[in-house]
């Protein structure tokens, strides 16, 4: 058990330092903003100032609801909503 509690101490942070995926991007238009992860889209939507109803979410290209949660790796795209018509 020593040893395994040893070798994670030591190949962890090692890990981390190879595998660092960078901040997640989120692009609207033609704005790119770069945030943490571990958050849902409506928050980091939020977290940059769009009202999460007037926009749809894609991530990975896929659309997703605003509670996915993102992750640092991710590359998330908003799209316009767009409405009206004639009556």
């Amino acid at each position: 058990m020593q040893v395994v509690i040893f070798l994670r101490r030591v190949f962890d942070p090692l890990w981390a330092l190879i595998y660092n995926p960078g901040p997640m991007q989120i692009i609207f238009r033609d704005k790119k903003w770069d945030l943490r992860g571990n958050t849902t889209a409506r928050d980091a939507i939020k977290k940059i100032g769009i009202e999460p109803e007037s926009v749809l979410v894609v991530v990975n290209g896929q659309l997703k609801t605003d509670d996915v949660i993102l992750k640092e790796e991710d590359q998330v795209k908003l799209v316009a909503v767009v409405s009206g018509g004639s009556e």
